[in-house]
C-alpha cells in the first residue's frame, strides 16, 4: 500500500495519509468522509489521484510500524554514540537489555 501511494503522491504525502489513517478499513470514494478528509490533509491534487486508484475498492491501510521502528532504530544508534544504554532506554521508553539487543543487531547487519 505504501509503495502506491507514494508513487501516487510522493513520500511525505505517503506517509501523512498512512500516519492518519493507519490501521483502518475503508471503501474510498469521492463523496466519502475519507475523500473530504483526505482532501483536508494532503490537498485536493492528492485526494483526486488516490480517489481515481481505490475508488470503489474495500482497502486496508496498515500502520507502517515497520517504518516507524526503522527510523525509531536509527534514531537510537545515533544516540547510542554520545548517551548511556540506560538514557538511551530512559528516552525511548525501552529497557536497556532492548537497546542493546538493537544495537547488537545492527553491528551484525553491517558485517555482512
Amino acid at each position: 500500500m505504501f509503495d502506491e501511494l507514494r508513487a501516487l503522491v510522493g513520500i511525505e504525502k505517503a506517509s501523512m495519509f498512512i500516519e492518519r489513517f493507519g490501521g483502518t478499513e475503508f471503501t474510498f470514494s469521492k463523496s466519502g468522509k475519507y475523500y473530504e478528509a483526505t482532501v483536508q490533509l494532503l490537498g485536493k491534487d492528492a485526494a483526486a489521484k488516490i480517489a481515481s486508484c481505490f475508488c470503489g475498492c474495500p482497502i486496508y491501510i496498515a500502520k507502517n510500524t515497520r517504518q516507524k521502528l526503522k527510523e525509531r532504530n536509527v534514531g537510537l544508534l545515533k544516540m547510542l554514540e554520545t548517551e548511556t544504554v540506560n538514557n538511551v532506554a530512559l528516552h525511548y521508553g525501552l529497557s536497556a537489555r532492548q537497546v542493546r539487543v538493537i544495537a547488537r543487531k545492527a553491528r551484525q547487519c553491517e558485517r555482512i
